[in-house]
């Protein structure tokens, strides 16, 4: 690594290493099992070979960060699924999200976070670990990605910009389009719940936040009780995090643009996860519907939310093995 580019780094309890990345909008948090980034990157030893896993990006969608909301995901997979052995995750946290954070959003933001300077962070972090070397596809590494809601936002920005690496991505509950007006309408109520809070969300603002994430059906969420075990666990993880960097990334996300150009645009290997409950359901319809379909799958997730990576990872699993099997078709595995 570029140790100019490194503030420090230390070990989580969950046996990831987290790396703390300056970007041009201030440090960024990335975490990854470090056994598995060193079958990622080529060393000298074995220059011009492919290495043994591909880099994989996770972004995590607003109210939660890397582990809550792609744990249980890789937990269901399984050590011995194809994912798990032909990729290295880099998890990535919003600026302020990651656990045991003492600092919110970076002051050299300079301004409102938009999702798309949370992309532009992403090129650093690319570069820090040497996926872009020259700006050419030629001497890209060939990366992949995983993103929930805000996060898969984030990182389909990301893939069309240029001289990116991204050859394949899972967009799980992704938005297209700009807020509605009823969005627009809870996020006013939401900001004034959270500077009435100011240290700490209250219970109603993290059951409008699970209302975004989950259904109603796998969070007992009936009559906006959300009762379930994940939705209990979920609430207390949401009310331990940074107010103010967690009302920066839900701003971000309310403040979107319509992304229908870039949708259209995209050229990587994209499978499109629909969460029938999820509130961005059209919208990932209507990017399905502007996307290539030579290399865009689409699929229905029934009775299911946002976040199908936390409130049903399993039902997952079919849909990403035949994924993983065009992929390695194609000659990218």
């Amino acid at each position: 690594h570029n140790n100019n580019k490194m503030s420090h780094v230390w070990y989580e309890t969950y046996d990831l290493m987290t790396v703390q990345i300056s970007t041009r909008y201030g440090n960024l948090s990335v975490s990854y099992d470090q056994s598995h980034h060193a079958e990622c990157t080529p060393d000298e030893t074995n220059i011009g070979k492919r290495p043994k896993r591909k880099p994989l990006i996770t972004y995590h969608d607003c109210g939660t960060n890397h582990r809550t909301c792609f744990s249980s995901f890789f937990s269901c997979l399984g050590k011995e699924h194809e994912m798990n052995k032909k990729f290295c995750a880099y998890h990535v946290d919003a600026p302020g999200m990651q656990d045991g954070s003492v600092e919110g959003v970076p002051e050299e933001f300079e301004g409102e976070v938009t999702l798309d300077k949370l992309a532009q962070q992403l090129e650093d972090v690319s570069d820090f670990f040497g996926w872009t070397r020259g700006g050419t596809k030629t001497n890209n590494t060939e990366v992949f990605a995983i993103g929930v809601g805000s996060g898969a936002t984030v990182l389909s920005i990301y893939a069309n910009r240029f001289a990116n690496p991204i050859v394949g991505m899972i967009l799980v509950s992704p938005m297209s389009r700009q807020a509605n007006y009823a969005e627009w309408m809870y996020a006013k109520w939401f900001r004034v719940k959270c500077v009435r809070a100011r240290k700490r969300v209250s219970e109603s603002g993290a059951n409008h936040l699970m209302g975004r994430l989950f259904s109603k059906y796998g969070s007992d969420g009936f009559a906006g009780k959300f009762s379930s075990d994940l939705a209990l666990t979920t609430r207390n993880e949401m009310q331990d995090m940074r107010v103010d960097a967690l009302l920066a990334y839900y701003d971000a996300t309310v403040n979107r643009l319509d992304n229908t150009h870039i949708a259209h645009s995209l050229k990587c290997r994209t499978l499109i996860l629909a969460g029938s409950e999820s509130p961005w359901y059209n919208d990932s319809l209507h990017m399905n519907s502007v996307m290539d379909k030579t290399i865009t799958s689409w699929v229905d997730m029934e009775k299911v939310g946002a976040a199908v990576t936390m409130e049903h990872p399993s039902a997952m699993l079919s849909p990403v093995h035949l994924w993983l099997q065009r992929l390695k078709a194609e000659g990218y595995l």
